[in-house]
């Protein structure tokens, strides 16, 4: 996981940004996530808020469902991680769009300006 996500924060930093490989990369680490979930007694619902939560900071949105499968098991029971994101991709794609969901939202810089304003927005009691 460690180097996918240094290949996606690079990859997502370069100014010439290449969407598509960004696009296989977050699914490629959806992926190990998902196959590591069982291990990490982490859930499906994290990963997959993860994957759209990591495209929705890149400026895009898709949308969360795969008609007729369940993302989590596509990755499980698929054993290569190219061969899942060739699977998800046409999904990815035909429901891909720019988003600006974002745009009107203050910097993070401003709105919490020290670490500590951002510990404290995480620990919100609701």
């Amino acid at each position: 996981l460690k180097t996918i996500w240094s290949q996606l924060c690079k990859a997502a930093r370069d100014p010439r940004r290449d969407v598509a490989r960004v696009r296989d990369l977050i699914l490629t680490f959806v992926y190990y996530w998902y196959n590591f979930m069982p291990l990490s007694r982490g859930t499906a619902l994290v990963g997959l808020t993860a994957m759209l939560g990591l495209f929705l900071a890149l400026g895009y949105e898709t949308s969360p469902c795969i008609k007729g499968a369940q993302i989590d098991w596509e990755a499980l029971l698929t054993p290569q991680a190219t061969d899942f994101v060739a699977r998800v991709r046409p999904w990815v794609e035909s429901s891909w769009c720019s988003s600006s969901i974002l745009d009107g939202l203050p910097p993070l810089e401003e709105t919490m300006a020290t670490l500590r304003r951002r510990l404290e927005a995480l620990n919100y009691p609701y």
